[in-house]
């Protein structure tokens, strides 16, 4: 992830710098800036697929895969790429957002299937995938249904929490076979694209070419499976699709951020199919997997950075495998930026302020805080009262410790008066809906970590 000094000088020379020497890594840096401002799972959904079509005449031409997507990006996000813009000392650059495909009814017997040369990130591959105990299962899991689809672990269930590795396996699985089974038919999507899919079908009355199209791929890659709760329609539709492609011994993988019982209001019959094959998890890595990874890094982005140096990552940076990615990258930023050597002193350096804000943060803390920022007191939100004012303020509360703290569900809800686990569920989903509908309530929600993380 490309990380910016403040200041339009050091901004315009890096943009400059990066632009001559490659037009995606300068797409890559306005997107890196755009994933800080929204949720997770809907920069994986609405603005991972965008990719860089052309800049010329001052416009930025950004291709998405259809019209719907165009619509919804302008509505939501607009405002988000105009205030990166702005940030990047780009004020006078207009984007303009185009389909990549006319939008059309299709024939019973004509189904669109994306290719997956368009669908896969070329770095996300088994090769770049560092291995430890924290997830040796999952990647041999995932490795053998690449290699047999259909034929072990039908189903592979893969969960873990925020950036651990869930997307690069998905996208390893695409990749290796796409290359290796050119045959074969491949599907990557998320279940929110999924949703609006189904609802567009239904409005256009094509919802048979709906349920065709899905029952058409032989390795079938479902992401953000925890997006099914409450959707009782799309998980009638979900299991619709998992009983076809089952049946025909067609390769299922599907991911969440928790088990399959823990997604909330999801049917139980989904809930068993789920389960019936490989159930794998993803962990926080370990010291020394965590400087494997940083190794892996470093050589992915053709940079030397001394043994001293790597461990001294390693050991205070121990989020998950994104924080690590994000290290390094602002290491080689500055160095690029002052012309310096990369050592452990700059490591140390480029590293203080992240270091700063990486203290022990505490549940009890984030509830204080935002306590104070709702005006309630703190023992309204370990309370059962139910006034809107005070709901919210608990939902953000739980939302922020999940976000912050990556806690299990059921520690959330116990620190909350004891509330189940799907009701931290249920919450953590709404503020997430809220952020994305109502701009100055996300930054608000943002304001408030950043008074947590910065103590």
């Amino acid at each position: 992830m490309w990380l910016f000094y403040k200041g339009k000088g050091w901004v315009g020379w890096l943009w400059k710098t990066l632009w001559k020497m490659d037009n995606s890594r300068v797409w890559e840096a306005i997107v890196s800036k755009v994933s800080e401002k929204i949720p997770e799972q809907s920069f994986n959904t609405w603005i991972r697929p965008l990719k860089l079509k052309a800049f010329e005449n001052g416009e930025l031409v950004i291709a998405t895969p259809n019209n719907f997507y165009i619509d919804w990006i302008e509505e939501h996000y607009l405002s988000i790429f105009k205030q990166v813009l702005k940030e990047l000392a780009l004020d006078g650059v207009k984007i303009r957002f185009v389909s990549e495909r006319r939008r059309k009814k299709l024939k019973a017997v004509d189904v669109q299937v994306p290719t997956s040369t368009s669908m896969f990130q070329p770095h996300y591959t088994f090769e770049n995938f560092v291995v430890g105990a924290c997830n040796s299962l999952a990647y041999a899991g995932s490795l053998a249904v690449a290699q047999n689809p259909g034929k072990v672990y039908n189903p592979l269930f893969i969960y873990g929490k925020v950036g651990l590795g869930k997307t690069h396996l998905l996208h390893s699985i695409g990749n290796y076979v796409f290359k290796h089974r050119q045959g074969l038919k491949v599907c990557y999507v998320s279940c929110e694209v999924i949703l609006n899919e189904m609802i567009e079908s239904i409005k256009d009355g094509t919802m048979s070419q709906f349920k065709q199209k899905y029952r058409s791929f032989d390795v079938f890659l479902l992401d953000d499976v925890q997006f099914l709760s409450q959707k009782e329609r799309l998980q009638e539709e979900i299991f619709h699709i998992f009983n076809y492609l089952y049946n025909a011994n067609k390769q299922i993988v599907l991911t969440s951020d928790s088990l399959p019982q823990e997604i909330p209001y999801l049917e139980e019959r989904l809930a068993s199919r789920f389960a019936w094959g490989l159930i794998a998890d993803l962990k926080p890595p370990d010291f020394e997997t965590r400087v494997a990874i940083l190794k892996k890094k470093a050589e992915l982005y053709n940079v030397v950075i001394p043994e001293d140096a790597l461990l001294y990552i390693a050991e205070h940076i121990r989020g998950n495998i994104r924080d690590l990615e994000s290290a390094i990258v602002r290491v080689m930023a500055v160095a690029s930026l002052t012309s310096a050597r990369i050592d452990l002193e700059l490591v140390k350096e480029c590293l203080s302020e992240i270091l700063k804000v990486s203290k022990k943060i505490t549940l009890p803390e984030i509830q204080e805080s935002v306590a104070k920022a709702f005006d309630i007191p703190l023992s309204a939100l370990r309370s059962k009262k139910r006034s809107a004012h005070i709901v919210l303020a608990r939902q953000v509360a739980m939302y922020l410790a999940r976000e912050i703290l990556q806690l299990p569900l059921k520690e959330i809800g116990k620190a909350f008066g004891g509330k189940d686990h799907t009701t931290v569920m249920y919450a953590c989903q709404k503020v997430e809906q809220l952020m994305e509908k109502d701009m100055e309530f996300r930054e608000r929600v943002f304001h408030i970590k950043k008074l947590i993380m910065e103590g």
